[in-house]
Formats: structure tokens, C-alpha cells, sequence
């Protein structure tokens, strides 16, 4: 995390269909949205229903553009609500 990234990750946690952003910075990251819904354009976070997922397009483009425009450190402070701590390994 400490070569491209600036000290900044972005991590999809496959098992529970949710995007982990970090900062090793402040040891601090955020839950984001998950680039991959149903059917019905709606999240499975921790994969309970069964319904096949997909990419979206639009949530992968917010994904890809929140990195490429270094907007990492923004979204972790803004999101204070969904903020976790955690400790490098």
C-alpha cells in the first residue's frame, strides 16, 4: 500500500460484496458502496440472498475515479458514520 497508492487502498471483500477503502495514515478506512448489485439494482452485502450479482458500470466508474482523482482521503473523512479502525499487519 506504501508504493502507488500513497499510502491509500481500495480492497473489494469478494465473500461480502463490499469495497473496503484505507488510509495508513490514520489507520483509519470506510465501507463503501459495492460495485456489484442484482437484479433489482440493489445490494447483497454479506451475499444472504442468493441472487446472482453483477458488475454496474456506473459504481465501478465511482470506483475508478475516486482512485484516479486521489479522492481516497476525502470519501474516509466524509464517511465518519461507516468509519473503521484497523492495524497494519
Amino acid at each position: 500500500m506504501e508504493g502507488c497508492g500513497a499510502g491509500y487502498g481500495m480492497f473489494l471483500l469478494v465473500q461480502y460484496s463490499q469495497t473496503v477503502l484505507l488510509s495508513k495514515h490514520k489507520g483509519e478506512g470506510c465501507v463503501w458502496l459495492s460495485p456489484y448489485l442484482d437484479s433489482h439494482r440493489e445490494e447483497d452485502v454479506g451475499l444472504t440472498r442468493g441472487r446472482p450479482l453483477y458488475l454496474d458500470a456506473h459504481r465501478y466508474q465511482q470506483l475508478k475515479l475516486l482512485w484516479l482523482e486521489h479522492k481516497l482521503p476525502i470519501v474516509i473523512n466524509s464517511n465518519r458514520n461507516a468509519t473503521i479502525r484497523w492495524n497494519r499487519v
